[in-house]
Parts: C-alpha cells; sequence; structure tokens
C-alpha cells in the first residue's frame, strides 16, 4: 500500500489546485502549515516565499519546484489515472504555459477578491480565448488547466453570489466541475474564501 503524501503549505489557495488533482488521481494525502513545528525549517522558507506546496512521499521530496505548476506537473506524472494534459507534445507544454499564465496573473489577485473580481473574470476571459479550438478547456473531462481555474471561479462565486446566476461563459463550466467528487472532496478544510 503507498505511503501517504504530505503537502507542507503556507497558503490554502496555492495548495488547493494540488489537492485537487491528488483527489481526482486518487491518492490520499494530508496537509500541514509549514509553520507546524514538525516541518523542517528549510520547508518552512521556502513555501513562505514561493508559496508553492512542498510535496513529500514515502519520507523523502522526490520534486521540489519554485512554482505550484510545476509541482502538479510532477504530480500527473507520477501517477496514473486519467490524466489532464495532452497527449501531444506541444499541446501538452501550450497548456502548461497557457495555466502558468493564469496563476502568475490570477492567483495574486485572489486574495483581495472584491476589488479585483472585474480584473480576474478579464484575465480567465483572455486566456481562455487564446486556447486552442480543440477543446482542452471547458471540455468533458477534468484539464489541467481546469484544476488551477476551479479555485478561482469557486472563490469568485462565494464572493459575489449572483456570479453563478449570469450568463457569463463561466457558468456552465462551474455547474460542470463544483460537483466533481475530486474538487468536492478538496473543500472541507476551506471554510472561507
Amino acid at each position: 500500500m503507498p505511503q501517504k503524501i504530505m503537502l507542507y503549505t503556507s497558503d490554502r489557495l496555492y495548495d488547493h489546485p494540488t489537492r485537487i488533482l491528488l483527489a481526482h488521481k486518487r491518492r490520499e494525502y494530508e496537509t500541514f502549515p509549514v509553520d507546524s513545528p514538525t516541518v523542517p525549517s528549510s520547508f518552512a522558507s521556502f513555501t513562505h516565499e514561493t508559496k508553492a506546496p512542498v510535496y513529500f512521499e514515502a519520507g523523502e521530496v522526490p520534486f521540489v519546484s519554485c512554482d505550484m505548476v510545476g509541482t502538479e506537473a510532477y504530480i500527473e506524472e507520477r501517477f496514473a489515472g486519467h490524466h489532464t494534459l495532452p497527449n501531444d507534445v506541444q499541446a501538452r507544454f501550450r497548456m502548461i504555459g497557457i495555466t502558468n499564465d493564469l496563476v502568475n496573473e490570477a492567483y495574486p489577485k485572489i486574495s483581495d477578491i472584491n476589488k479585483h473580481s472585474a480584473d480576474l473574470t478579464k484575465i480567465i476571459s483572455d486566456i481562455a480565448r487564446h486556447m486552442d479550438e480543440g477543446g482542452h478547456i471547458f471540455s468533458e473531462e477534468l484539464t489541467f488547466f481546469d484544476v488551477f481555474l476551479l479555485p478561482i471561479m469557486w472563490r469568485l462565486r462565494k464572493a459575489h453570489p449572483g456570479f453563478k446566476n449570469t450568463s457569463h461563459p463561466f457558468s456552465a463550466f462551474a455547474r460542470n466541475y463544483f460537483s466533481l467528487p475530486a474538487f468536492t472532496e478538496t473543500l472541507e478544510p476551506l471554510s472561507d474564501v
């Protein structure tokens, strides 16, 4: 039986995509705040600086990324199950690049979501418009990009309840994915936006 994965984290938003992907891959995990006395201080300083969670498996850190997209790309390759990245190499790197754009542009704004909700909606719309016609996002299957988009959409909807009742292009996305077990299982620790 595989050992449970541990995530050392300083920010519940920034570890949310990791938790979604691990749940989607049906992997058990446990999160620990990096300020916990059991966490090595080197992890604590790294995680506070980058906000990327430190992924710990079988008593060691097999991979450390200075950004959260790198951590999820590792998890995607490491575990069997439904893959969230396209098989085609070019499409794969394109999705990782666009996901990085989403993280770099949108995630810093989420801490003040009331102030930045219009900006966040525009960022998501602009990035989505640049995705190829192949349906790599908003498709019936959860994609790598979706894993990072879900936490933003959830927080937008929580901060602005009217958001879910609009004809906004993301409302169908939200309806489809907010009921996914891989997503609902990650909401338990998230008591607020």
